[in-house]
């Protein structure tokens, strides 16, 4: 990566799983371009670690079911940074936990709009900056998409989606797709989900040390 910071935006980061990626990204030396869907207090408070850990932080609020406020997000982080290297989608809203029989479809569908729609357009928008930093895209999903737990259809089938949906750009863009851990210490490791990296360069978390998120509960932007 030569001098320069490797820019690593992540979703979801006002709390849980994505603040500790931005966090421990800053920590190797990343600077990290944050969104948030509320929670204004706790998305600064991220960006207070970041910079605590002596790297440069920018903040959006971004509702990711609308596609042109994520490419605003994505075009305004990598103005400001001069591009974007890795993009990491931590976000998740929160699910109620019902039998799939007792789940209304409105909430099915909102979920949806918020999770998979949430992730095509981050991939969209994210994409041609990509290619440019021959960066990587990592999604973090849950090990419910392989053992499925009961009531959980609206973590699962969005989830699912998430997953696969980044395994798809690689043979459009250049960029190599390639399995990656939930929590992405190291893009190499055996995965345990379906979670897929585009990965056409080495990137600042692929290291031997990376965040420990295993006990944290999942992120909600």
């Amino acid at each position: 990566m030569g001098d320069v910071a490797p820019v690593i935006l992540v979703t979801g980061a006002s709390r849980g799983i994505g603040r500790a990626i931005a966090v421990q990204l800053a920590e190797r030396g990343c600077d990290v371009a944050l969104s948030y869907f509320n929670g204004s207090a706790r998305a600064d408070e991220t960006a207070s670690l970041v910079r605590s850990a002596g790297r440069e932080a920018h903040v959006g609020q971004v509702d990711l079911r609308e596609e042109a406020e994520v490419r605003r997000f994505v075009d305004e982080a990598a103005q400001h940074f001069g591009g974007v290297h890795t993009a990491i989608y931590a976000a998740g809203p929160y699910i109620p936990m019902r039998f799939i029989g007792q789940q209304p479809a409105a909430a099915f569908r909102e979920v949806m709009e918020h999770d998979a729609f949430g992730c095509f357009h981050l991939i969209q928008a994210a994409l041609p900056h990509l290619r440019t930093a021959k960066g990587s895209f990592t999604a973090i999903v849950t090990p419910a998409i392989r053992r499925y737990a009961v009531r959980d259809i609206l973590s699962a089938a969005p989830k699912a989606a998430v997953a696969d949906t980044p395994s798809t750009p690689g043979s459009a863009s250049g960029l190599r797709n390639s399995p990656c851990i939930t929590a992405p210490a190291n893009p190499r490791a055996a995965p345990t989900t379906r979670a897929q990296t585009a990965r056409g360069a080495r990137t600042c978390h692929s290291t031997s040390a990376g965040p420990d998120v295993g006990s944290l509960k999942a992120a909600a932007y």
